[in-house]
């Protein structure tokens, strides 16, 4: 069985597109890349009527639908400034974290313990609290917002 991957390197390639990034240069200078992940693409070029012939070659060989403008991939929200370039940024992916992690409402902290801290033995009730506290899901998470952006 044929992988979509597979397929989509095969009709890339097909295309004039290399392999590893997805970049295709044409004949006056003009260069499109094509980034992929799953079913998601992204397509970048400072051409638009390359990005507009590719998206119609992809579409005459895949069913997809076009999202428009990027503005969210893999939980990375991106903003373009009036100069072309673009603003990445993780806020919603944090909040959703917080909001899991029923932190939505806590303080934030410059350091990760108050200077002169005094720790007491805990009560059972606290005890429980920090033991029903889901600590895998809340490190994986904050390593994937560490390396996302």
């Amino acid at each position: 069985m044929v992988s979509q991957n597979n397929t989509l390197t095969d009709f890339l390639k097909s295309k004039g597109f290399t392999v590893n990034v997805y970049t295709l240069q044409t004949p006056p200078n003009e260069q499109i890349i094509v980034i992929f992940w799953v079913d998601d693409l992204i397509l970048a070029s400072s051409d638009i009527t390359l990005i507009e012939a590719t998206k119609q070659d992809l579409n005459t060989r895949f069913k997809m639908d076009d999202r428009g403008e990027l503005r969210w991939f893999l939980d990375v929200d991106f903003k373009q400034l009036p100069d072309g370039h673009y603003v990445m940024s993780q806020e919603r992916y944090t909040d959703s974290i917080l909001h899991c992690l029923r932190m939505s409402n806590c303080n934030s902290m410059n350091t990760p313990a108050e200077k002169g801290l005094l720790l007491t033995e805990a009560t059972d009730d606290e005890h429980q609290k920090v033991h029903s506290f889901p600590y895998r899901s809340a490190v994986g998470s904050l390593i994937y917002l560490m390396v996302g952006t």
